[in-house]
């Protein structure tokens, strides 16, 4: 069994590329995984940090407003 650091930001795209936003071993872990024909687990764990990440966001209604009215000028 392989141990990997832990870390948060994987961005699936619309192409299925995978990208990483923080160091690359999550990416690493994924690609393991995907290499050994463990989708199922690969998603898993990509979904299990999304979900985390969710969890910690905090949303500034003021700055929602900004981006909102600045998207149309």
């Amino acid at each position: 069994m392989r141990a990997f650091p832990r870390t948060s930001v994987l961005v699936v795209q619309e192409n299925l590329a995978i990208s990483s936003l923080v160091p690359s071993t999550l990416v690493d872990q994924v690609d393991v995984l995907l290499d050994e024909h463990r989708i199922d687990d690969a998603a898993a764990l990509v979904d299990q940090r999304r979900k985390k990440l969710e969890g910690n966001l905090t949303v500034d209604p003021d700055e929602v407003r900004r981006h909102y009215f600045c998207k149309w000028f």
